[in-house]
Formats: C-alpha cells, structure tokens, sequence
C-alpha cells in the first residue's frame, strides 16, 4: 500500500501498526545522467517491502520536491530503517540510478531531519555525488494525521534567507475590469517559490506568504516577478524586482519597499513591499549553539512563565507568521497551546472596539490559531473537503460562472451541487472516526474562543467568532487553495484551481452570512445555497464549539530535540534583532500583575540569553 498525502482516492482498509510518513524535500548535486548535462530525478522509498515514488522534476541537478509521502506498515514488520533511491527518469530505456540514502528510524512519534550523503549501496556505481534533504517521522496506526514535517534546517555551511511577500501597491491592471489577479514567483538561484493568486485588485494584501533559501555563495539576488493569473490565456508580466543579497545586513529583519521594472516588454507600475531577513552561515550556527546551550532556560522562559510575559512582548513588536508557527511548535510540545491561544485571543477580543471587526484582520492571535489548527486538525480538512474537491476535479469542466472569464449561468446548478458536497462533507467529517475527526483540543479552544466573544459582545457574536476563525482563517483557505494544504496531492490547473476559489466564496459568505449583490452579481444564483444551508451552519457551529465529552488529548508528535533547538534558534534571531523593544514592551504587559519580580527573572534570563 502506498499513498501520497491527502489523495482520498488512495484509501485502503489494510491493516497496519505503523504510518511511516517521510517529506522529500530536496537532493543538491546530483550526478547528471541524461546528454544535456541534466538529470530528471525522482526518489522512491522503500521500507518493509512498501514502496511510494515522488514526482519527477525535470532537468535539473538540484531537484526541490517538498512533497509529503505516507508507507502503511505490515502488522509485526518493525523494519530498523529506510531506504531512499533517487533515480533519473527517462522516456525510452530503464531509468538510471542516482543513488541511495539508507535511514535509521527515529523512535515512535518523533521526528528527524538530517542532510544524507548519497552512495552507491550495494551496486556498482562508483561516480555517485550529491545529497538528500529528508523528514521523517514514525506514527502510530491510529494516528492518521501527519505532523507538520516544515524543513527548518540550512544545508552545513550555508545560510538562510527570511522572505515574506506582504503587498503590491498600485499595480498596473491587466484585465478589462481595470483590475489584476497578481501573484509572485521568487527565485534564489535554483530554487523557486511562489505566492497564493490575489483576485481583482492592484492592492493585492499576501497572507501567509513566508518562505525560506538556502543561501550558498553562488546565490547574489533575490528575483521577484509578478504576474496577473489569466484563466483563459497566459499568465501576463507585471513586473520584477530584484534584491541584492549583499546589500542585507547580516541577521537583521527589515521590510522593503521595491520598484517594479519590466521583465522584457509590457508595461509595470507600482511597487512590492516585502520582509527579508538573511541569517549567514556563522550567524545559523551560532544560534544553534545558543539554543542547544540554553533550550531549557529560554522554553521554561516562553511556556513556564504564568503571565507568559516574554510570549506577549514578542507577539506585540513581531507580526509574523514565523513567529506565531514556532510559538505553535514549542507551546505544543509542551502540551501548552490552550495557554498560548487563550492569551492571544483574548487580548484580540478586548482590544477590538467592533464586533464585525472580530478577527477580520491577520493580527497575532489569528496567525497563531490558524498555524495551530495546519498541526492539529490537517487529518480533518483533508477528510473534510477532499472528497468534494476531488469529484469536482474529476468532471474536468469549467464551472465558470463570471461572463467576463467565459463562464455562463448554465454552470450554476454543476457548481451548487459541488458546494452541497463540500460543505456536506465539512459537516459529517467533524464527528468522523476518531483519526480524522476535528480533535477535542481543537474544539476546547473554538469553545473559549465563544465564550470570549460572547462575554464581550454578546451570544450572538461568540457564534460568529467560531466561525471566522475555523472558516475564514483555515477552511476557506484551504478550498481556495487544496494543493498548499494537502487536500490533494499534486497541481491545479488553472480550471480546477477557479472552480476551487468559487466553491470557497460561496462557503465564506455562508459563515459571513452575506448573500451574493452588485459586486459579483454572476454569483447569485449561489444564494440559494446560502439561504438554505443557514441552520444547518448553525448547528455546526454549535456542535463543534461545545466542551468536548472526552478528554482534550495532548499532541500526538513529539518534537524532536532537534526541531527545540531549530525553533529556539528563531526565537533567539528575534530577540537578537528587536532585543530593546521587546524588553521595553515587558513592564506594559505586568502593570496588571502584583509580582514585578518576574520582569526582573525575565529581563537577567533574556538578557543572558540573547
């Protein structure tokens, strides 16, 4: 039995005792093997006599996969290791063999990640280069969610560089509604990235847009090109910018505003403003050192703390989405997130003058629940939605509705029937089986988060809150955007990908109770769904926001030693960079607390530290 994360279509019954799930994420200076002095390489792994492939990527010598693969492992096969084989495709002839990695298995629940030299096994080969970037972590049977295996580690001897795309200002409009659909495609050397699609605007706001590279010495400019996303034809310039890495000052994160220039000939207005932070090779690995030195120190520091005094200072100067997944991570495994998440969310709730304002912006506390609910409830939405979305994709039709992109009403009663699926599928996957149900940690906090909301604004509002937060900030996102979530386990096309931003407009303006008006009027035979799905919306919130009968259950991943010291690294990088306004911000957050002498403990720690 094999899988890819997040295929519905792969589901089996087959008994097994233990889930092998493994993140290829890259191979560097691989052996070339095909005549233009490239390879196309693939990997396929192999553990007690179950074998899963990734996918190829073409002509290359530095293959960046970043794909999530699972192995269901025979009852009673307690296999020590894996082996992972990376092979040159080719269209005529046998493929030819690149080399192999074979991995101990790290003990149950808790993950690795290691660069692996590639060898020559067992064959014959005697010119084998390069290496293996792997993750890997060995789960339990009746665990069916994966851990969030986010590659966190630099290659030895290289550094890193911090990029978040955050907006466009006055883009040039490509499109005959003098609006644009940008998105931005980063280049750092061999390795590419690229952003979610903004719809009609020239004033695109990005969310969650942060990426690493690797940053070797080959690697001089960070390229950004913009695009505007055409359904119908291809994708248009807009522009690009470019960053030097040698103009960055080592460790410090700072946000840039960049000129567009043209790419070739089209014409390009306007500017793309991004945070970037490069961290050099000596900087990564000092602090590493001062993470693995201090790990006890600093965690006690963020999680131990009663006030969470240095959690609050980082959370008040840092708006980041790093910040708030690393937070996520620690506080997790110290089974300590309920803590995190009800500080955050209080402090939004009380610092929000209007109800409809309630967790509309992307502040702290929604960027730490929406990373908490990628680790917690992956296994849930991709129950939840992937069944629909993959129907959906089956039928291969547009389901267009908008007559400026070709679309017709006739696609109406097609696209209702796929929203009644999705959103059918939403409501019978919360109380599903226990491995892909929405975890009762999950809806412990959906349940403090209503009662927050309701206590300051009213009963009404509480329910509404619940919904924003699951909804707006996980769901909907992950319908626009299946490929990103693991909802499916390979690429949209530019049908499927449209077909999957309608579904989910029709769903947010569910939980929005919003019909469909003069802004998108193609939309409005969607509001039918709308009107008709109401109560039962309402019963799902009710349902999933209520104390859970059982237990709240602790995470079930442990976080591997490595994986505290990646993410103290951050934290510490953080406090380095802004070390005199975090600590300023520390005595407002204790003007309520009797005991000042824990600014004195946190500031003799931080500094200590940092």
């Amino acid at each position: 039995y094999q899988r890819r994360v997040g295929d519905p279509r792969t589901e089996t019954t087959t008994m097994s005792s233990q889930t092998l799930w493994i993140r290829c994420v890259r191979a560097r200076n691989v052996k070339s093997a095909d005549s233009n002095g490239f390879s196309d390489p693939y990997c396929v792994v192999v553990c007690a006599g179950v074998k899963v492939k990734t996918k190829v990527i073409k002509k290359t010598l530095n293959p960046h996969w970043n794909e999530m693969v699972s192995l269901s492992l025979p009852t009673g096969s307690n296999p020590n290791d894996v082996v992972i084989t990376v092979m040159d495709k080719d269209l005529v002839g046998s493929d030819d063999y690149l080399g192999e990695v074979r991995i101990p298995l790290p003990p149950l629940e808790t993950t690795g990640e290691a660069f692996h030299t590639l060898t020559a096994g067992s064959t014959k080969h005697t010119d084998i280069t390069g290496d293996l970037h792997i993750l890997l972590c060995l789960s339990a049977r009746n665990i069916a969610q994966p851990p969030l295996l986010t590659p966190k580690m630099a290659a030895p001897g290289s550094g890193q560089l911090f990029v978040a795309i955050l907006r466009g200002q006055n883009l040039a409009a490509k499109d005959k509604s003098g609006t644009s659909d940008p998105y931005c495609e980063l280049h750092l050397g061999d390795e590419f990235r690229k952003t979610s699609v903004i719809r009609k605007t020239l004033d695109p706001q990005w969310i969650d847009q942060e990426f690493y590279f690797e940053v070797t010495k080959a690697a001089r400019e960070l390229r950004i090109n913009v695009f505007d996303w055409d359904l119908m034809s291809k994708d248009d310039p807009m522009g690009c910018a470019v960053l030097r890495i040698a103009d960055l000052q080592d460790g410090v994160e700072k946000e840039h505003t960049l000129s567009l220039k043209p790419q070739g000939k089209e014409s390009c207005s306007g500017e793309i403003v991004v945070r970037v932070a490069h961290i050099s090779a000596a900087r990564v690995e000092a602090n590493n050192s001062i993470a693995a030195e201090h790990h006890e120190e600093l965690t006690h520091l963020l999680v131990g703390a009663q006030d969470l005094v240095l959690v609050s200072s980082l959370c008040t100067v840092y708006q980041s989405d790093e910040v708030a997944r690393v937070l996520v991570s620690i506080f997790e495994s110290q089974h300590q997130t309920h803590r995190l998440l009800n500080q955050l969310l209080f402090r939004e709730i009380k610092s929000t003058e209007h109800a409809e304002q309630l967790f509309r912006t992307d502040s702290m506390a929604t960027k730490t629940l929406r990373n908490y609910l990628r680790l917690t409830a992956s296994a849930f939405v991709r129950t939840a939605l992937g069944r629909g979305v993959a129907a959906a994709r089956a039928g291969g039709a547009s389901l267009e509705l908008d007559p400026t992109k070709g679309g017709s009403a006739d696609n109406a009663p097609a696209l209702l029937a796929v929203c009644v699926r999705v959103f059918d599928g939403v409501c019978s996957a919360a109380d599903n089986a226990a491995d892909c149900r929405l975890p009762n940690a999950v809806r412990g906090i959906l349940g403090s988060l209503r009662l927050l909301a309701a206590q300051r604004f009213g009963a009404a509002v509480g329910a509404t809150a619940v919904g924003a937060a699951l909804f707006l900030r996980f769901i909907c996102p992950a319908l626009a955007a299946p490929d990103a979530f693991g909802v499916v386990d390979d690429s949209l096309n530019k049908i499927e990908r449209r077909m999957c931003v309608l579904v989910s407009k029709v769903v947010q303006n569910l939980a929005n109770g919003v019909r469909f008006g003069q802004k998108e009027p193609f939309m409005a035979p969607m509001n039918a769904f709308i009107d008709q799905r109401a109560q039962q919306y309402a019963q799902f919130i009710d349902a999933i926001s209520a104390s859970p009968k059982s237990q709240v259950n602790p995470s079930s991943v442990k976080q591997s030693q490595q994986d505290k010291i990646l993410d103290l690294a951050i934290i510490i990088r953080h406090l380095n960079n802004n070390f005199d306004r975090v600590k300023a911000q520390m005595p407002k957050d204790l003007r309520a607390v009797s005991r000042p002498e824990r600014l004195v403990e946190a500031e003799t720690a931080m500094s200590r530290i940092g």
